[in-house]
């Protein structure tokens, strides 16, 4: 009777030893193991494949399909804020004054004269006053003065910049224009401006980031953002004059003529 009861409380303690206690053992383990991975950001980042913000990387997908195998848009707007402050002090307001007759009536005897405005913009270049525009925003003839039309433009009577947080208006002068490039340079008696930093266009990729600054519509300083749709675009004005351009989608109004594009 002794020896049964012996070899009982043997057999059951083997059995403890032999399996019960390395299950336990490995239920504990793999407990352990996996709240580790899933408890700590770095180590489930890792697994998952997917950033900080829990969105999942696609970049052996995108490897092969453009210019960057991963792209994240976490700091957009950021990026947009950096590239609006860096540009605004260097964009300028540009107004033009000048005189309209109407031709029709003077062929009666009658004289009929008055003021015009234009405006535009412009990107200052140099420390000392020297400011890039396009031809057409300071030059005062316009399509409207052709041999078929009612009303003669008169050259600008005067030019004014107004700079970024600055009401004051400065009068400038034309330093030289080109109407085949569309481009002129002004002009104005002040120094200590900030000049805009120039990029290479040629390094433009399609899909990059644009932002159109200027004065659209007579509203100072304002931004607006897109892509870079496409480079190297041929196009034809009505002039029949061809240009090589970038497309971009930023939202581009009268006004914005003479500012800048940027990355």
């Amino acid at each position: 009777s002794s020896s049964s009861s012996y070899n009982t409380k043997r057999t059951k303690t083997g059995f403890g030893k032999s399996v019960v206690l390395p299950f336990c053992s490995g239920v504990i383990g793999c407990a352990v193991v996996i709240g580790t991975c899933f408890g700590v950001p770095s180590v489930r980042s890792k697994i998952l494949n997917t950033n900080s913000n829990g969105t999942i990387n696609n970049s052996s997908s995108n490897s092969n399909s453009g210019y960057v195998s991963q792209v994240n848009l976490s700091n957009y707007s950021d990026t947009a804020v950096y590239a609006a402050n860096k540009i605004l002090p260097s964009i300028v307001g540009i107004k033009l004054e000048y005189a309209v007759n109407n031709t029709m009536l003077q062929m009666f005897g009658k004289s009929s004269s008055s003021t015009a405005t234009a405006s535009g913009s412009g990107i200052i270049i140099s420390e000392d006053g020297y400011i890039l525009t396009n031809n057409h925003v300071i030059s005062s003839t316009t399509s409207s003065s052709s041999d078929n039309s009612y009303y003669q433009i008169s050259e600008a009577s005067k030019l004014t910049v107004t700079l970024f947080n600055d009401s004051t208006e400065y009068e400038a002068k034309i330093i030289g224009k080109d109407e085949q490039t569309d481009l002129a340079v002004i002009k104005i008696e002040k120094t200590g401006l900030s000049k805009a930093e120039f990029a290479d266009s040629d390094s433009i990729k399609v899909g990059e980031f644009a932002m159109a600054v200027g004065n659209p519509i007579g509203m100072q300083s304002s931004v607006t953002c897109g892509i870079v749709s496409a480079v190297n675009r041929q196009v034809t004005d009505s002039d029949r004059k061809q240009y090589t351009l970038i497309q971009t989608d930023a939202a581009i109004n009268s006004g914005n003529s003479g500012g800048a594009l940027v990355n």
